[in-house]
């Protein structure tokens, strides 16, 4: 490769790298829950209003743009959504370690209790990164006895059909697991 090539590939590193935020970069996280909690989207203002994108719904509380309102708002959504569809098992809800996620999750978690919804969270109120949830989900429904399985998880179907006939299946060697003779 060419040198100008190279340079146009290397990382740009930013000068604050390795050293202390300036403090006029810094967020007074008092202001900003007070703000969460107390300032009211003008819904007739586009910038204010619950808007999604690739990992949900961004903004700020010192823009109206992310505080209580929207929260309680998305909740309420979902928990009429799952209420429409017979949705009946329970919610996982995990936080991260932005300033306003504990109090999403709190406005979150009155809306879910008065509309009923069971609620799963890390014990001891832990953060949650993305795939812990989707992991929990999976175990969840891995271990969910299903009335299409005759009222067993898949993993105790899987068992079952293997003592049956074990000729229709074989043993992954990597993982000792059972998997379709295919």
């Amino acid at each position: 490769m060419h040198e100008h090539q190279l340079s146009s590939l290397q990382t740009r590193i930013s000068p604050l790298a390795g050293k202390p935020a300036p403090p006029a970069s810094l967020v007074n996280v008092a202001k900003l829950v007070t703000a969460y909690y107390a300032e009211v989207p003008d819904p007739a203002v586009a910038a204010q209003r619950v808007a999604f994108g690739t990992s949900g719904h961004r903004g700020s509380a010192f823009e109206r743009s992310f505080n209580e309102f929207h929260v309680l708002a998305i909740t309420q959504a979902i928990c009429q959504y799952r209420k429409a569809h017979h949705i009946q098992g329970p919610l996982f809800l995990g936080i991260d370690t932005h300033a306003l996620s504990e109090p999403a999750r709190a406005s979150a978690l009155e809306v879910l209790a008065a509309n009923g919804v069971d609620v799963m969270l890390a014990q001891g109120d832990e953060y949650t990164p993305t795939p812990a949830i989707s992991h929990a989900i999976l175990a969840y429904n891995h271990a969910k006895r299903l009335k299409t399985l005759r009222g067993l998880t898949p993993h105790e179907f899987v068992c079952a059909q293997w003592q049956k006939d074990p000729t229709i299946f074989t043993r992954d060697p990597t993982h000792l697991t059972l998997g379709l003779y295919i």
